[in-house]
């Protein structure tokens, strides 16, 4: 495309859209100073109503304070016929204050949902306007910023003989390098060349650490491997070994506890042999032969040795034992 300046009649649209500019900006303005009156006004009339509210406020509270009447509650109607005569005034000044605040606010709300829709209209007006007449390319200074100004714009020369190019226009620069362009050809295919070549080199780099890494992971589960044989042969020696001590450990226990009831065997039969002993001596059994006494000449018992014998002679036991039984006969006799 021809680059061309334009002349002052290309920028009679701009001028004449900024022409028509001015209208909606005057009507924004004039819209603002309207809006800005209506707050006043809105802010004014509510502070009046404000006060109005406040004073009957004032009057219905100072009248319950002075006859002590909620005239305001459900049971109003139980409330002395006086009291409520004199409370009627008060109740239909706050009637007609409410109705007055009520129409108020249905004012107020009536003049903003308006005053919403002029400003969401002259908004759309703007809006629209801006979308139709303000585009970019119709600004003045377009030409110094547009995107597309290096596509649009030719070189300063094609060719040695540029037909666009005047006598007087300057045809071959001193030191110029008319082979530029095969010499930018060449370094873009000697640099594709390279690229290849480092693509290729780099693949194989990348195969050749991929197979290193793959060594290294073999040689890692091989030697992980062996030490999970050898850990499960190391426990299978220790269970082994735990297991022989367990059965060396079962079998002193064993010889132990036969020793332990050998020697408790051996004890009791010791024990029982003194207590046969014992029972079976001549001290318990108290034998005559051996309690006479060496003293004994005559050969009757009629001394003994008193370590010996500390009992009854047979006679009286057997006297002691005949009493015993006459006496249970008597017993017998007396039931």
């Amino acid at each position: 495309m021809d680059t061309q300046i334009p002349s002052e009649t290309d920028f009679f649209p701009v001028i004449l859209a900024m022409e028509e500019i001015k209208l909606p900006i005057k009507k924004v303005r004039v819209f603002e100073a309207n809006a800005l009156a209506a707050d006043k006004l809105l802010l004014e009339k509510e502070r009046q109503h404000q006060r109005e509210r406040d004073e009957v406020l004032r009057e219905v509270h100072q009248f319950q304070q002075e006859n002590q009447l909620h005239y305001m509650t459900r049971d109003f109607d139980l409330f002395d016929p006086d009291l409520l005569k004199k409370s009627l005034p008060t109740r239909k000044k706050v009637r007609v204050f409410e109705a007055n605040a009520l129409a108020a606010d249905k004012l107020l709300l009536e003049k903003e949902r308006q005053h919403q829709r002029e400003r969401d209209e002259v908004l759309r007006e703007v809006h629209q306007f801006q979308q139709e007449n303000q585009l970019l390319y119709m600004t003045r200074d377009f030409d110094l910023f547009d995107p597309d100004l290096l596509k649009k714009s030719l070189p300063t020369r094609v060719a040695d003989e540029d037909p666009r190019l005047g006598i007087s226009s300057c045809q071959i620069m001193a030191g110029e390098d008319l082979g530029a362009a095969d010499r930018k050809k060449a370094q873009n295919a000697q640099q594709a060349e390279w690229a290849i070549a480092q693509m290729k080199e780099k693949a194989l780099k990348k195969a050749h650490d991929n197979k290193i890494a793959q060594l290294e992971q073999m040689k890692k589960d091989e030697i992980n491997r062996r030490l999970l044989e050898q850990e499960a042969q190391n426990e299978r020696d220790r269970k082994y070994i735990l297991q022989g001590v367990i059965d060396e450990n079962k079998r002193l226990a064993d010889e132990r506890r036969a020793l332990d009831a050998r020697r408790r065997h051996e004890d009791m039969m010791a024990d029982l042999a003194q207590i046969e002993a014992q029972l079976n001596s001549s001290t318990l059994t108290e034998d005559m032969n051996v309690a006479r006494s060496a003293l004994d000449y005559k050969g009757d018992y009629s001394r003994l040795r008193p370590d010996h014998f500390k009992g009854l002679f047979p006679d009286q036991k057997r006297e002691i034992r005949d009493i015993q039984l006459l006496q249970i006969e008597e017993a017998k006799k007396k039931t």
